[in-house]
C-alpha cells in the first residue's frame, strides 16, 4: 500500500513542482486530518519516515524501486517548496492583513484562532474550521426548478464549529482528542507537554552539573549534583548555594504552560455548510448533469465550487439525492451568490442495445451529454 501511495505522490509532486496553479490548488486544499493546516503538511513527514524505514531494511534490493521513488518525491517536494511556498505564504499574509482591518475578525475570530499568536500552532490563512454535529434543520437557500425533469435545492446546514489550531500532532481546539503514538497507545496534549517539560528540566540540570564540574573542580560530584538539584527544584538562584558559588542563574517554572481552546466551552454555532440536493421530477429514470457556478457579487466568493459537473442517475419519480456539501471559506462572512445549470434527459423511452461482455449481457445507455 505504501508503494502505491509513494508512486502516486511522485506523480503528484512532479506536477506541483512544474505548475504554479496545480501547486497552489494542492497547497490550499483541506488537510486530511485536523492535525494539519494544509493538505501538503503530511507529505514530508511521511516521505522521511518511509525513507528511514527503507534504509533500515535488509531487503534493500527488493525495495530499490520504492526507495528511488521516495528520493525522487523528496526532490520534487524540495523544488515545490523552493519555487512556490514562500510566494503562497506571502499571499496568506496579505489576505490576513486585509482581514485584520475588519472588527469582526479581530474581536471574534482571533479570540479562538491562535495561528501567528501561539508558537505551536501552524501558521495558516484562512482559518480552517472544525465542524461538529448539526444543530438545526436544513434551511432552504436557493431552489433551481426551471428544468422539467430535475429540481436542484441548495440548503444551509447549521452546525457546531470552531476555528482549527493544528500543531501537526494535536489540535488545540480539541485538546481532549489524544494523539495515537502506535497501534495500541495514545497520549494527551497535557501529558505530551508535561513530558517535554520534564525532559527540558532534566537537560538543564545536566547542563548545570557540567558547568559546576568545570567551575568547581575541587568540589565532589555528589555535593555539586545535590546542590544543583535543590536549587532547580526550589526555584532558587544556584549562585546563592554555598556548594555551587560559580553556577549560573536558573529559573524553573512549576509546570508546563498549556494554552488551548476547550471545544465544549468555545464551540460556536452557525451556517457553515451548503448541501446540494437533486430531485427527480420526471416520469421515471432520469440522467442529469448539474454544474455550480459563482454568482455575480462584488465580494470574493465565500466557498470553493468544484469546476467539474456532477453526473447523477435518478431511478424513479421523487428520488432525492445529495450530491455535494460545500464548506464556507470564512465562517464569519455570509454566503455569496451561487448559480446553477442543469442538463437532464429521461431514459424511460430510449432504446437500448444489448452488449455481451464475457458471460453476461448488460444494457448500455448512451451518454447523451458527450
Amino acid at each position: 500500500m505504501d508503494t502505491f501511495a509513494i508512486n502516486c505522490l511522485t506523480e503528484l509532486l512532479s506536477l506541483m513542482a512544474k505548475d504554479e496553479d496545480i501547486a497552489r490548488f494542492i497547497y490550499r486544499s483541506a488537510p486530511p486530518t485536523y492535525q494539519m493546516a494544509r493538505y501538503t503538511d503530511w507529505i514530508r513527514p511521511y516521505l522521511l519516515y518511509q525513507r528511514s524505514e527503507a534504509e533500515r531494511t535488509s531487503s534493500y534490493t527488493y525495495y530499490k524501486t520504492k526507495y528511488e521513488n521516495i528520493l525522487k518525491s523528496i526532490k520534487y517536494l524540495d523544488t515545490f517548496e523552493d519555487k512556490f511556498v514562500a510566494k503562497f505564504h506571502q499571499e496568506e499574509l496579505e489576505a490576513l492583513d486585509k482581514a485584520e482591518q475588519t472588527e469582526v475578525f479581530t474581536q471574534d475570530v482571533q479570540k479562538d484562532w491562535m495561528a501567528y499568536k501561539h508558537s505551536e500552532v501552524t501558521p495558516h490563512f484562512p482559518p480552517q474550521l472544525i465542524i461538529g454535529k448539526q444543530t438545526q434543520d436544513d434551511k432552504e437557500f436557493m431552489v433551481y426548478d426551471e428544468d422539467p425533469l430535475v429540481k436542484v435545492t441548495l440548503s444551509e446546514v447549521t452546525c457546531e464549529y470552531n476555528y482549527s489550531n493544528p500543531t501537526e500532532y494535536f489540535n488545540l481546539s480539541i485538546p481532549h482528542i489524544e494523539f495515537k503514538t502506535n497501534m495500541y497507545t495514545t497520549i494527551s496534549y497535557a501529558q505530551f507537554k508535561k513530558n517535554a517539560f520534564e525532559l527540558e528540566k532534566k537537560q538543564r540540570i545536566e547542563e548545570l552539573k557540567a558547568q559546576n564540574a568545570a567551575a568547581t573542580p575541587n568540589t565532589s560530584a555528589e555535593s555539586t549534583a545535590e546542590a544543583t538539584n535543590d536549587a532547580v527544584n526550589d526555584n532558587e538562584d544556584p549562585q546563592s548555594s554555598s556548594a555551587t558559588q560559580q553556577q549560573v542563574v536558573v529559573t524553573e517554572e512549576e509546570g508546563p504552560i498549556i494554552i488551548t481552546r476547550n471545544w465544549f466551552e468555545c464551540k460556536r454555532e452557525g451556517s457553515v455548510l451548503m448541501k446540494v440536493n437533486i430531485t427527480n421530477k420526471g416520469p421515471g429514470k432520469v440522467k442529469c448533469r448539474v454544474r455550480l457556478h459563482h454568482g455575480d457579487s462584488p465580494d470574493a466568493p465565500n466557498l470553493n465550487i468544484p469546476q467539474a459537473a456532477f453526473k447523477e442517475l435518478l431511478y424513479k419519480t421523487g428520488d432525492v439525492k445529495a450530491i455535494v456539501q460545500l464548506e464556507k471559506k470564512h465562517a464569519y462572512l455570509p454566503w455569496t451568490p451561487i448559480r446553477v445549470s442543469v442538463e437532464a434527459v429521461s431514459l424511460e423511452n430510449l432504446a437500448t442495445e444489448p452488449v455481451v461482455n464475457r458471460n453476461f449481457a448488460i444494457n448500455v445507455i448512451p451518454d447523451h451529454f458527450d
